[in-house]
């Protein structure tokens, strides 16, 4: 069962914006833009709504979703009541929420709130951001975006002080929240890697592009060599952040 929301409205006051599930989140940035409120410059080129958006925490530049949320209407599928759930209840964290997480959770709508910018400015970044995704993501790719999530330095089971040391290349992170997915693959000699239609991109190796004919089964063998390779040097397993149906 596929649930779809179909309502995109949308309601301003001041730099607070009330949002639909079903608007694009493009939408939301244009209209952002438009009000000269910041906070969304991250997300040009992003497709998708505003539910997906919070229900995987989307994100891009160091950015994500959650920082602009305050609250979200959720429909609760197991009693049929509906709620709004504040920033904390909505359980963020890196590519994920509690809606993520729990499927009887519907969002509905969500209140977001924005700090008031220089119009200039705001467009000026949204264009840089555009430019660099534009580097790494062409218009004709078929794919689900960056297949894998960047690895934080806090999850569980990665040792900073460990694969600094061990690993050189890796202290060009080091002072960052996470290490590149797209860097450790290409690392591994693995960009334009193929089996059958499904090959890593060779403009960013985190993409895993369909050529034409790419059956499912290319695709899960092609992820399942990746995460091996980088499970054997690194000793830490990548997780998707394409969101996975029927596996």
């Amino acid at each position: 069962l596929v649930v779809k929301i179909l309502n995109s409205e949308f309601l301003v006051h001041n730099s607070e914006i009330y949002a639909d599930a079903g608007l694009l989140l493009a939408n939301l940035l244009v209209e952002a833009v438009k009000l000269g409120l910041t906070g969304l410059e991250w997300a040009i080129g992003i497709p998708g709504t505003i539910g997906g958006a919070i229900c995987g925490n989307t994100g891009a530049f160091g950015e994500d979703i959650s920082g602009c949320v305050r609250s979200v209407e959720v429909l609760n599928c197991a009693d049929a009541s509906v709620s709004n759930f504040n920033k904390d209840q909505c359980d963020f964290y890196y590519r994920g929420s509690i809606f993520h997480d729990n499927s009887n959770l519907i969002i509905l709508g969500a209140e977001f709130i924005f700090k008031e910018g220089d119009g200039e400015t705001i467009r000026k970044k949204i264009k840089e951001n555009a430019k660099q995704r534009m580097e790494s993501f062409k218009p004709n790719y078929n794919c689900a975006g960056c297949f894998f999530k960047n690895i934080e330095w806090k999850r569980k089971g990665v040792d900073k002080d460990r694969l600094l040391k061990k690993f050189p290349e890796l202290k060009q992170f080091a002072d960052k929240p996470k290490i590149s997915v797209g860097f450790l693959i290409d690392h591994m000699g693995l960009k334009n890697k193929r089996i059958g239609d499904a090959v890593v991109s060779n403009d960013h190796a985190g993409f895993i592009l369909n050529l034409g004919n790419a059956k499912a089964e290319h695709v899960m063998m092609l992820v399942s060599m990746i995460k091996q390779r980088v499970y054997n040097k690194y000793g830490f397993s990548l997780e998707e952040e394409t969101r996975l149906i029927g596996f």
